[in-house]
């Protein structure tokens, strides 16, 4: 694991809090802060790519189902590892059994081999939408 001497990341702290991504401070709040400053770096620079992914992947699961409300959204968490797997996949709303839950489950189940891969794991905390087109 790359501390941020390593890395040569200078880490995120409250002072940039203007500079962030709102999105980064609404799923991360305060714990931004505590990540290791590789992991903030990956999270600033492909949260969209990976929220991009999830919603082409969805977007295309949705076609084949009608009992999906498409104003609902869902975030998730997971470890994204070095290797392009992840570990430890919630729900933070955690009402499983929904449509919606499942097929969140089953867009990122399909999509994160796509997901850039990070240099250490990643702790990634993300809304899922669903594009009806």
């Amino acid at each position: 694991q790359a501390t941020s001497q390593e890395s040569g990341l200078k880490p995120f702290s409250e002072a940039d809090r203007e500079s962030l991504p709102l999105s980064v401070l609404h799923h991360y709040g305060e714990e931004f802060f505590s990540l290791p400053s590789g992991e903030q770096h990956f999270i600033i620079d492909n949260l969209q790519k990976i929220r991009k992914i999830n919603e082409i992947v969805g977007t295309r699961l949705l076609r084949d189902r009608s009992d999906i409300d498409p104003n609902d959204n869902n975030v998730v968490e997971f470890i994204l590892n070095p290797d392009g797997t992840i570990s430890d996949l919630s729900l933070e709303k955690n009402r499983i059994g929904t449509p919606l839950d499942e097929l969140t489950l089953q867009t990122i189940n399909l999509a994160y081999p796509k997901y850039p891969k990070p240099e250490q794991p990643t702790h990634i905390r993300i809304r899922v939408y669903i594009i009806v087109k």
